[in-house]
Order: structure tokens, then sequence, then C-alpha cells
């Protein structure tokens, strides 16, 4: 038996609704338990990929371009800012009451990929002990400099 589409979609709002069981609805209209299974997953996963939303964009992009710039400057004055100062000021950025979808306010590991991917510029320093050598070379002389 060959059902239409609408009819197969009868069938799938039937079980769906609790009206019937999947086998009732199976054995109503002849279509297979296992291609009616499949044509409900298949209309579920439909629907969240409508609901789905774009995670919301917390920053502008003038926002996260200033940020960007900020890093740079720090980087080249020999200040280089590891991932938590950077989360650190952006969560600082976003307390100011605008909607966003941080836990606990505070951006996570996918803001933090996705900065780092629209901003490949962006160099990040680990934190590094001053070598002993360093800090010896650091004299009121060469201060006065």
């Amino acid at each position: 038996m060959v059902l239409s589409s609408q009819q197969l979609q009868e069938a799938v709002d039937q079980v769906r609704t609790g009206k019937f069981s999947l086998r009732e609805v199976s054995r109503r209209t002849g279509v297979s338990k296992s291609s009616l299974h499949r044509a409900i997953l298949a209309s579920e996963q439909s629907e969240m990929s409508e609901t789905r939303k774009r995670p919301l964009q917390v920053l502008t992009v003038a926002e996260e371009d200033m940020l960007a710039a900020w890093l740079l400057i720090m980087w080249d004055h020999g200040f280089g800012l590891c991932k938590e100062e950077v989360l650190d000021k952006v969560q600082e950025l976003v307390s100011d009451g605008r909607e966003h979808c941080f836990t606990d306010g505070r951006p996570g590991k996918s803001w933090w990929r996705g900065f780092k991917s629209r901003h490949p510029e962006i160099r990040m320093s680990k934190d590094r002990p001053t070598t002993h050598q360093r800090a010896s070379a650091v004299t009121r002389e060469t201060l006065n400099r």
C-alpha cells in the first residue's frame, strides 16, 4: 500500500498526539512499524532544527573588534593576556544588564572558540615565571637608562 505524504503525516500525528499507539496506527494504515517510526523521528528532527536558534550575539561586531584591538595593543606593550583575563573583560562588558546566554554571566568554551576563529590575529600568552637571568638583569642602572 502506498501512502501519500499527507496520509503519512496524519499517521505520524495520530501517534504523536497519543491518540493511538504506533502499533495500532501501523495496523490501521498498513504502514510498517519501522517506516512509521522513521517518519516520526524525521518529523521530530525537522521540528528541532526549525526551533534551534543561532546563539545570541552578545558583543556587537564593533565591541569584539575593539576587544581584539585592545588585546593586540596589550600584546605589543608586553602584556600578553591569558584566556581567563579576556573572559574576565567580557564578563565585565556584559554586566551592563544586556541579555546574554552565558552561565553566571561568564563566557564559556564555545564563545571563546568562536572569538578566536573570528579573530585569528589574536595570540594568547602562557603564564611563565620570570627567569633568573631576566630578573637579575633588572637593576637601578638599567632602569635609569
